[in-house]
């Protein structure tokens, strides 16, 4: 049975054998650069506060190595993003010989880094490399992440792409997604912009919940990146409900505005089934009108919702067909719970759908193969609800006492499923995308005099 050896190593050592594996017939699997500029980076990261380098061994030869971090260092949050926001342990610049034992090299690497991290928290990779990824890697973690954010700050193009990965559950973050879905935006929008039209997108809210303040100014930053031009409508806590639908009805025949978004949560006194239908569908960008709503249960074209759209969009990133898979949906609310289940009918899903009068939740999910959860309650879902091949998508947000939030499940089920979005960053950061692309879809239509065609 081959021995595996893991061993410190300073810097010399390590630069050493890289030299040696760069300059021999057998090229590495995994090259953290182009030509010889890993040992700037690797020296720039050493100075940045790598934590140990490390040598491993297969029957006595020398088949990889590696920098230790215990915790992210600013350079791995500025690559990392959300990501390296919390304390864990890091393995970077895993450079392998390449060859049959390259992919037993990972197995045992993991197995290692598992058993010295368990009081440690969640450690994680991150694979470079500057060609094709190996299949292995891409069978086991899938497909890698194109990054531009990589190497800001250093030599350019050092690196043209980068994924990082945990040990347990493989995360599934938002913001690759949205950055490949707002750059088709934006080129759309640059297109539009050179015929003379600005698109334009009006928020109408109301005063009174921090959170819809929140997610109205992170529109109103977005757009201005995108290039579109936002009008936020504010109206106090005590508007009536009069008043908001008169401003909707001015939005709806203003048509230098393509797209018209009403802010979740409204007020108690004020009705948003009501308000929703003022909307004209045609500008309706979340997808919450009657027609809209009509339309998808028909699969008619229209406006869907944002955050069904970006749940099915990230699991199809990621390489999750959903086609005759085994799915079960918990929360079947009326903006996302109740069209998320018609668009999982449209790609042909199996779906179960669990509720408040669900009486066994555990046995839904442990017969899931992929699960979607929008409820709203704070870790609803605990490790002892899962399965270690369960693919699961956290979609439900809790606002908490002590600031922040939380999603529908206990961040501890990542070491009991294969797969999970990370709260925040996981599906929200994909439905405000989603909402822009919505805009554009939906100025295509008004502008090209298709909205008979359509609705």
């Amino acid at each position: 049975m081959a021995r595996v050896e893991i061993e410190g190593a300073d810097q010399v050592t390590v630069e050493r054998i890289w030299d040696g594996w760069a300059t021999s017939k057998a090229s590495l699997a995994v090259w953290p650069s182009r030509g010889n500029s890993w040992r700037s980076l690797a020296i720039a990261e050493r100075q940045g506060g790598a934590a140990q380098w490390y040598l491993m061994r297969w029957q006595g030869t020398p088949v990889a190595t590696f920098a230790w971090y215990d915790r992210p260092s600013a350079r791995h949050r500025r690559i990392w993003g959300d990501l390296a926001e919390q304390p864990a342990t890091y393995v970077d610049y895993l450079v392998i010989r390449s060859g049959p034992e390259a992919e037993r090299t990972v197995s045992a690497l993991r197995r290692w880094v598992v058993s010295r991290t368990k009081e440690l928290g969640k450690p994680r990779f991150r694979w470079d490399w500057s060609g094709e990824a190996p299949a292995w890697i891409v069978k086991e973690f899938g497909s890698p992440v194109d990054s531009d954010r990589f190497g800001r700050g250093e030599e350019p193009g050092v690196v043209r792409h980068q994924q990082a990965v945990t040990v347990g559950a493989r995360l599934l973050v938002g913001r690759p997604v949205a950055d490949e879905l707002r750059a088709k935006v934006a080129r759309d929008v640059a297109v539009w912009r050179q015929q003379g039209v600005i698109p334009k997108l009006a928020v109408v809210w109301v005063q009174g919940d921090p959170a819809s303040e929140n997610y109205a100014q992170t529109k109103l930053r977005a757009a201005e990146k995108l290039g579109i031009e936002v009008e936020l409508h504010r109206h106090a806590a005590n508007v009536s409900e009069g008043e908001v639908a008169a401003s909707i009805h001015r939005l709806n025949e203003d048509h230098s505005v393509h797209g018209i978004l009403l802010e979740l949560p409204l007020p108690d006194a004020l009705c948003a089934d009501r308000l929703m239908a003022e909307l004209d569908p045609v500008k309706d960008v979340d997808g919450l009108a009657p027609s809209n709503r009509l339309a998808l249960m028909n699969g008619q074209p229209g406006l869907y919702p944002a955050t069904p759209l970006a749940s099915i969009r990230l699991l199809q990133y990621y390489g999750y067909r959903l086609e005759g898979k085994n799915v079960t949906l918990v929360g079947c609310g009326r903006t996302v719970g109740a069209p998320l289940l018609q668009l999982l009918l449209h790609e042909h899903a199996t779906v179960t759908v669990c509720h408040v009068h669900t009486k066994d939740l555990k046995m839904h999910l442990q017969s899931a193969e992929i699960a979607l959860i929008a409820v709203g309650q704070a870790k609803l879902i605990t490790p002892n609800m899962v399965h270690r091949n369960l693919v699961l998508v956290d979609i439900g947000v809790t606002a908490l006492a002590h600031g922040g939030i939380a999603g529908d499940v206990d961040p501890a089920v990542a070491d009991y499923v294969a797969a999970l979005t990370p709260t925040p960053g996981g599906v929200g950061v994909v439905t405000t995308a989603e909402i822009f692309a919505n805009l554009i879809r939906a100025m295509q239509w008004q502008l090209q005099s298709e909205m008979s065609d359509i609705f």
